[in-house]
């Protein structure tokens, strides 16, 4: 039997400074490889094997398909549903020595993929340590021996700048590739950690420039998540979740992902009994389950920008705007050196709403689970798709959503007897936001299709 070495390897994320160990067993080889029963994208980095059960489980729709604890063994029977994927974490001279058998064993078990040095670019607890040659050489004599066998992962880097001068992020990967000549190299991975107001931007970039050197190969997106350095809330973390699974989801080139950490208050409830509300998102969301968005009606002041709205406000399934670049995202001042207001009417499924903003005040983000809830939304009425007669959906004076009854049926007999109607406080029952000129925007169903009437204050209009 052979002696059993143990290691401790702390895992410190790049920014957030929460370390989390675990104790990775180097020695005698097991196996803990499951079957894939899903076809998500989604992984678990874990410490405890058991916390792997808490996913995937049998009969539900989870979108998570493998796992890895940053070792080259399960250390325990993990769940048999998702695929185990060995870590070659480092040169360490133990864990060099026992990798070939960890890995054949895992690819005897079923395992498709062995992954290569966490996080060498970066010098800490919890990370690799490797400048570019000793991970090329240490690649070359340990992870070349399985081309072919399963597929290879190059290291893991970190989207850290550099304070040293040595080579980083996407540019330790591209030293790496360009450097390892007669390498096998299948997929490259990344690390993303950063504060809740940079957001999927700030992801999505990383993604860009390692894409920008990977050569084609698929990407891996081992680590991620929000680091301490601003406070956040629960809400903020999970909507930064379902858009950062959104995005990844939506990528072709993007293989595989794992948030951080498959741990109790993490993706575990605090006492690591079950999924917390972030787990359970993580677990099984899909933008098929969750009806994507669409931008039916969208107007700055009185300009109807649907069009160009429907291209940069909605991407990946979620709406996000920022108001102090009205005028640069739509091309144009209609109404120039007054504060003006952006008024978008939405659906999810057969439900329309409608978001109603100010320039400058602030960004928003809407995911199709908070499409009902988020800041400034107002669900607007239901209609008869069935009726040929006109139906007022919603109207907006300024960033004021109007409901009330008595104006809609107004509103729709001055449609019925093609009367003129004039925009303003009087009409709309209410006063705009203090500051900004006042426009409105009036959204009806007619001939089968929702229509928009839209004006400025003290302007007569009447229903197409």
């Amino acid at each position: 039997m052979t002696d059993w070495k143990v290691i401790t390897c702390i895992k410190l994320t790049s920014l957030d400074h929460v370390q989390e160990r675990s104790t990775l067993s180097f020695g005698s080889p097991s196996t803990g490889v499951g079957q894939i029963t899903s076809r998500g994208k989604r992984g678990l980095a874990y410490n405890a094997a058991s916390n792997t059960y808490l996913f995937a489980q049998s009969g539900q729709s989870s979108q998570v398909t493998w796992a890895y604890n940053w070792g080259p063994q399960a250390a325990g029977v993990i769940n048999p549903n998702v695929e185990f994927v060995p870590l070659l974490y480092n040169n360490d001279a133990n864990l060099c020595a026992s990798w070939p058998a960890y890995a054949q064993s895992a690819i005897a078990a079923g395992t498709t993929a062995l992954m290569s040095f966490n996080e060498p670019d970066l010098c800490q607890d919890g990370s690799a340590c490797m400048n570019v040659s000793t991970a090329v050489a240490t690649y070359k004599k340990y992870m070349q021996p399985l081309a072919g066998k399963a597929s290879l992962g190059a290291p893991a880097i970190t989207n850290i700048g550099s304070t040293t001068g040595a080579p980083v992020g996407a540019d330790y990967l591209k030293y790496f590739l360009g450097n390892c000549t007669g390498c096998q190299v299948d997929f490259v991975n990344m690390h993303w950690y950063s504060n809740v107001y940079a957001g999927v931007g700030y992801l999505q970039s990383q993604v860009e420039a390692v894409r920008a050197v990977a050569g084609g190969r698929p990407i891996w997106v081992t680590e991620f998540g929000l680091d301490s350095t601003e406070p956040y809330t629960t809400q903020q973390l999970q909507d930064f979740l379902e858009e950062a699974m959104i995005y990844l989801d939506s990528q072709t080139d993007v293989a595989r992902y794992a948030y951080f950490l498959d741990a109790p208050g993490y993706l575990l409830n605090g006492a690591g009994t079950g999924l917390s509300a972030t787990g359970r998102m993580y677990d099984n969301y899909s933008l098929s389950a969750n009806t994507a968005l669409e931008i039916v009606s969208a107007h700055f002041a009185d300009m109807d920008v649907t069009l160009l709205a429907q291209v940069v406000l909605l991407i990946n399934g979620v709406l996000s705007v920022d108001t102090s670049n009205l005028d640069f995202i739509f091309g144009t001042d209609p109404w120039f050196g007054m504060a003006k207001t952006l008024n978008i009417l939405y659906k999810q499924g057969s439900q329309y709403y409608a978001l109603n903003l100010v320039e400058n005040s602030g960004s928003f983000t809407i995911t199709p689970t908070t499409a009902a809830t988020a800041n400034r939304v107002t669900t607007m009425s239901n209609i008869d798709t069935t009726s040929s007669a006109v139906q007022i959906l919603g109207a907006s004076w300024g960033n004021q959503t109007i409901t009330a009854k008595g104006l809609y049926a107004h509103l729709t007999q001055a449609a019925n007897d093609n009367a003129e109607i004039m925009f303003g406080d009087g009409l709309f029952g209410t006063g705009a936001e203090w500051g900004s000129m006042k426009s409105g925007v009036v959204w009806y169903y007619s001939n089968k299709s929702i229509k928009s009437l839209a004006g400025r204050d003290g302007g007569l209009y009447r229903f197409m």
